[in-house]
């Protein structure tokens, strides 16, 4: 077993115990600290050429024997980072553990404190840094940005289990009756209402094919626009969520002739400090690297606030507004397909992709097409699986058609 599967195992098991509910950035915290488990933190090799094992995974220092569990230190020269960017050595003592897992309770001991209170129950890894760096665990400047991309490099949120307790519970909704009835959504180059719901649909199923519990709460019989809007609303407090998600297209840009550029996408929550706004962040963030603009970015972090929108205002669950993009504008439904506009919500969501997982098959992951010049009038076949019964083969068939897959079967 390797240093980041065994570390990240220790992070899994021990966490539920301190409601900590994300495990990307300890892994990555560990990584960073450790060098992967080879720093003098955590074996110091003697002049004699004998090993001293510290086990200090995560640079925790001694204060006060915080951990319990601990009941030696070491002293190590470190550096600090002042505010304004310049450096200090100092020497400071460290905690010493018998084990790597003894570290990895300890790391919990350390921060099941008040002032460390904010990790608890927080599901999003930058949310996790950017509160324990305000909480004064590390003095880098550059903290968060360079522990994202530990976790980015080595794709750490795939350790961000979505089983037992880290399970997410979702209301989706297509905004507006269906198309052809009174408070339809916006018509352009695509139809908003028929948009939202495949988006919707993609989203419902991907969430729930990672473990997630997601209620689809869209109205298709509406008699007025505010009928529509209190009965979403009532689907949605119907249930105890983490989070109402609207999934809405937007009109206006009256760009049919295409300028080269996407007028894009916005999300808006209720306010500033919504528990909905870490995820708003990243959603909005997952749009735009499809390719779309983020409208007004300069607008902080991205995010809109819109506390007059009847949804955000009277759901019971932090909520968010999504403008996928714009129906009106050739540029944008140019880029657009709702498969992955809903893959990129669900990873803004989660803070995993989606990946397709078929029986009988491989694991496809779902990308954009390959429009490049020499693929143009390219074909590619991909199999699935091969089944001894033609009932079973039928049915996969079934099953890939019903999900907006082709499908042939071809007997070998």
């Amino acid at each position: 077993m390797g240093f980041i599967e065994e570390f990240a195992g220790y992070v899994q098991k021990h966490a539920p115990d301190y409601e900590i509910k994300v495990h990307s950035p300890i892994i990555a915290q560990a990584i960073l600290e450790s060098a992967k488990g080879i720093s003098d933190k955590v074996m110091k090799v003697r002049s004699d050429g004998t090993v001293e094992w510290r086990h200090n995974y995560l640079g925790l220092k001694w204060r006060n024997n915080r951990c319990a569990i601990s009941n030696e230190y070491f002293e190590e020269k470190t550096s600090e980072q002042n505010p304004d960017g310049s450096y200090r050595q100092i020497v400071d003592r460290f905690c010493k553990f018998n084990s790597m897992e003894d570290c990895v309770i300890g790391y919990f001991q350390w921060t099941n404190i008040a002032r460390y209170s904010n990790l608890k129950g927080v599901t999003d890894p930058r949310t996790y840094l950017e509160n324990i760096k305000a909480d004064g665990y590390a003095t880098s400047i550059d903290y968060v940005e360079n522990l994202m991309r530990v976790i980015e490099s080595y794709n750490l949120t795939k350790y961000d289990s979505v089983k037992g307790e880290n399970k997410m519970v979702f209301n989706i909704h297509a905004g507006h009756n269906p198309d052809g009835m009174v408070a339809c959504g916006a018509i352009g180059f695509i139809k908003e209402s028929t948009e939202n719901r495949n988006v919707k649909n993609e989203v419902i199923r991907m969430l729930r094919g990672m473990g997630h519990t997601a209620y689809d709460c869209t109205v298709d019989n509406g008699t007025s626009k505010s009928n529509v809007l209190k009965n979403i609303v009532a689907k949605c407090n119907a249930h105890t969520v983490d989070l109402d998600v609207s999934i809405h297209f937007n009109a206006g840009a009256k760009d049919g002739a295409g300028n080269g550029k996407t007028t894009g996408t916005e999300v808006f929550i209720y306010k500033d400090n919504n528990k909905a706004e870490p995820y708003a962040k990243r959603v909005v963030g997952a749009i735009g690297d499809l390719g779309f603009k983020i409208r007004d970015d300069a607008i902080k972090d991205d995010v809109k606030t819109a506390s007059y929108l009847y949804v955000l205002k009277n759901t019971k669950a932090p909520a968010m507004l999504i403008e996928c993009c714009f129906v009106d504008d050739k540029d944008d439904v140019a880029l657009y397909d709702f498969r992955s506009m809903a893959r990129a919500i669900v990873y803004g969501l989660t803070g995993q992709y989606y990946n397709e997982v078929v029986e009988g098959g491989a694991d496809a992951e779902i990308d954009k097409e390959d429009n490049s010049p020499e693929n143009k009038d390219a074909l590619y076949r991909v199999q699935v699986g091969a089944y001894s019964k033609k009932t079973n083969a039928e049915a996969m068939m079934k099953k890939l058609k019903d999900a907006g897959f082709d499908a042939v079967i071809v007997k070998a």
